[in-house]
């Protein structure tokens, strides 16, 4: 799924070598937050990776994080 996730960053803007080292990044931080929320029995490391995450492929592309438009 990197390779899916490096294409959406490149279709949103994203520069193909940035947005490869993001989405390896994002698998990186997201699997490592899966395996400390089994240690610790808790979600709050998955929690703490998502916002992260979310903030940091949002600049790839489009500027700052934003919440997506509400649905028509």
């Amino acid at each position: 799924w990197i390779d899916a996730l490096q294409q959406t960053l490149e279709d949103t803007g994203a520069a193909p070598q940035a947005a490869r080292a993001a989405a390896c990044d994002a698998v990186a931080r997201i699997q490592g937050a899966l395996l400390l929320c089994r240690a610790l029995q808790e979600r709050a490391p998955f929690l703490a990776a998502m916002t992260g995450l979310r903030e940091t492929l949002a600049t790839l592309g489009h500027g700052p994080a934003q919440s997506p438009p509400p649905a028509s």
